[in-house]
């Protein structure tokens, strides 16, 4: 049977990142890329994919590493 990605909650995505990039980021900016997006080199607003789920929010590895080369 295939398994699915695995969910990371908002809280870690700074580390997720910092440890992708190398670029210290904090977790307002993680919900402000979920929320309001940011703007990428042809002038459009990319946003971070996330999951509502069980009061919390939630993202996976492909869903953060397509949003960094989106904006990249």
């Amino acid at each position: 049977m295939k398994q699915g990605p695995e969910y990371f909650r908002i809280g870690v995505v700074p580390a997720i990142v910092k440890n992708m990039i190398g670029i210290k980021i904090s977790r307002q900016t993680v919900y402000n890329w979920i929320q309001l997006g940011k703007v990428n080199s042809q002038g459009q607003v990319e946003k971070l994919k996330a999951y509502s789920r069980c009061g919390g929010w939630y993202t996976t590895t492909p869903d953060i590493e397509k949003f960094l080369r989106s904006i990249g």
